[in-house]
């Protein structure tokens, strides 16, 4: 079976996901976390979605290890289930420190992480579990901790998938423009924040070592950035705004809900 990074594929009638690197942990604790609210909200198994394949030995709500296992494809379990794994309450912060020996390459069966899953891309099963958090909020309040270790392990996931894709970025970029670093910047969205490649500045860089102008630079560049060379780039993009969005809903009450959306101009 073929995995393809972060982007989710039809095989065989099994949709099949692959975690980005370390940001693929903080997504996990990011699922975990859900399942935690949701499982506290709704009493029945019927009314459950995430994780539903999950059997605890202990008869009731899995640990971190349990939840993973049980729709980690099992061809690509974690090399060693870790002690600080054995827990409801998973650590957040430094997350990819504390599991680092788990070695877990993240590829996993969508319909086994959320119920009923159907051919969804990835910004589609985020909107879907982040819109269980918020059906839970109609019928309970929700325990803090669990709601804010939810969305800070959405955070640090988006800050890792950033610095995880610049360099790929940049190997891609130098094939076509070999010695050229790339600069980038903050940019707003929704009510937050993500990074993208200031394509002005790298243009104004390069002017200076360059016989061409600044102006000419930042036309190649740009149409680099519109090609599919920059296919991945722009794919980490639109799921990083998504994500911010998710955030936000997670931050309201019930009446808000998850929509995943394409933006434009994501160069």
């Amino acid at each position: 079976m073929r995995v393809f990074p972060i982007l989710l594929y039809w095989f065989c009638c099994v949709i099949v996901g692959k975690a980005a690197d370390t940001a693929g942990l903080y997504e996990a604790l990011f699922y975990f976390y859900a399942y935690r609210i949701e499982y506290a909200a709704f009493s029945s198994a019927e009314d459950r979605y995430i994780g539903t394949h999950c059997v605890s030995a202990s008869g009731g709500l899995c640990t971190f290890n349990e939840f993973i296992e049980s729709w980690s494809n099992k061809n690509y379990l974690p090399k060693v289930y870790l002690a600080a794994g054995d827990t409801v309450y998973p650590a957040v912060e430094g997350a990819d420190t504390v599991f680092a020996e788990m070695e877990w390459p993240g590829s996993y069966i969508i319909s086994k992480l959320y119920r009923d899953a159907t051919k969804w891309n990835y910004e589609h099963m985020l909107a879907a579990i982040t819109n269980r958090v918020q059906a839970a909020k109609g019928v309970m309040t929700v325990d803090s901790v669990l709601l804010q270790n939810s969305r800070r392990a959405l955070e640090i996931a988006q800050i890792n998938r950033w610095n995880e894709n610049l360099p790929r970025t940049q190997e891609s970029f130098q094939e076509r423009f070999e010695g050229v670093t790339l600069y980038d910047k903050t940019v707003k969205v929704a009510d937050g924040t993500v990074k993208v490649i200031d394509w002005d500045k790298t243009a104004t860089e390069q002017s200076k070592v360059s016989k061409s102008s600044s102006k000419d630079l930042l036309k190649r560049y740009k149409k680099w950035a519109g090609s599919n060379k920059a296919s991945e780039y722009l794919h980490h993009q639109n799921i990083m705004r998504n994500v911010v969005t998710y955030r936000n809903v997670l931050g309201c009450g019930s009446s808000c809900s998850a929509v995943a959306q394409k933006f434009k101009d994501l160069s």
